[in-house]
This record gives structure tokens, C-alpha cells and sequence, in this order.
């Protein structure tokens, strides 16, 4: 018995892969082509629900600050605005014409007005239903598109947007007007928009 135990330790041994190490691979990779296929998903999503994005550029116009704070050394084309006591950045801007005052919101996808301030800006809310998912929750809008957006000399036209249903305090200047920006930045409590 002792020759036997004797052979088996002096035998040689093969390694084996540590156990589940193929199972390990195949996960990483089912997860990264998996976001991949997610990732094209929302593009395409996104596409859809905004619609094309007009290329058209910015055109400044003659106009009095609505109430956006400006620096009086900012260059042209440039709007300064400093954070609440909160680090909110609020701006006073028009829509078709009428006053509303947006939170700038990097995080939202769409310019999101509130009821009122659509009606305000004469939507009268029909348009294309549309399910939402908010720092709030789930809740629905309705699909709209701006005649005009415009803050301080900036003035956009047929800009994407949604009117939510009563889910908002304030309505939020999202990625649809931010992106057709030259550029943002915040730096020390300081919001800067360029065109």
C-alpha cells in the first residue's frame, strides 16, 4: 500500500486552470458586448425620439440680459452666470416670446418645461405622448418642438423639447439647447456659455 501511495505522489501531475476561469471570460465578455448593443440601443433610441438635430448655428441677437448675469469682462457671444446658494444655475430666457426661468440641467436629456410655462409660451400640448424616466421617477410627457429659445443674446429656433405632466418645479434647460452651444463649462460656481 505504501508503494502505491509512493507511485501516485511521483507520478506526474497535469494543472489544471483554475475552476471557472473559462466561465470568468465568457462573462466579461457577454457583459461588454452587451453594453455595446445597449449603448447602440439608446443612440438609436435617442435618435427617434428627438428627431434630427438642425444644423443650423446659433444666431446672436440685439437684445437686453434676461436677467442672466453678465460679466463685464466676458467676450462676446458669451453668457456668465453664477450658482445659487445651492449650486444651481438659474437662467432667465424666453420661450416663443414669453419669460421663464430654466435650471440649467446637464443631466436632462430634453428642454423640460412645466405645464404652465408651456402654456405661457402658447403649446397647447398636443404632440406626441412620451414615457419618461426622471431623477423624480417614471412619469409622461408630451413631445414638443420650440419656436424660439432664447437667452440673453443667444437665439435658437425649433428646438427639441418635452412639456412634462406636473412633475416639475421649475422647467430644465437640457442637453437639446446645451448641445447646439459652442461649449459650457463650470468652474468655481461660474457657468459659461459660449456660441
Amino acid at each position: 500500500m505504501a508503494a502505491e501511495i509512493e507511485e501516485q505522489n511521483t507520478a506526474p501531475s497535469r494543472q489544471r486552470p483554475p475552476a471557472g476561469s473559462g466561465r470568468v471570460l465568457r462573462y466579461a465578455l457577454v457583459m461588454f458586448f452587451g453594453w455595446i448593443v445597449l449603448g447602440i440601443i439608446m443612440v438609436v433610441a435617442m435618435h427617434r425620439a428627438l428627431g434630427p438635430v438642425p444644423a443650423t448655428p446659433p444666431r446672436p441677437l440685439a437684445a437686453a440680459a434676461l436677467g442672466v448675469r453678465k460679466s463685464g469682462a466676458a467676450p462676446p457671444n458669451t453668457v456668465v452666470v453664477a450658482a445659487d446658494a445651492q449650486g444651481h444655475f438659474f437662467v432667465n430666457a424666453e420661450v416663443n416670446g414669453a419669460p421663464v426661468r430654466f435650471l440649467v440641467d446637464t443631466g436632462a436629456s430634453l428642454v423640460s418645461l412645466t405645464p404652465a410655462d408651456a402654456r405661457a409660451a402658447g403649446l397647447d400640448g398636443s404632440g406626441e405622448r412620451l414615457a419618461m424616466a426622471t431623477a423624480h421617477g417614471e412619469t409622461s410627457a408630451t413631445k414638443v418642438t420650440l419656436r424660439r429659445l432664447r437667452v440673453d443674446q443667444l437665439d435658437l429656433e425649433d428646438v427639441p423639447a418635452v412639456v412634462m405632466d406636473d412633475s416639475l418645479p421649475v422647467s430644465l434647460l437640457g442637453v437639446s439647447f446645451l448641445s447646439r452651444l459652442a461649449g459650457y463649462r463650470i468652474r468655481n460656481g461660474i457657468l459659461t456659455l459660449e456660441w
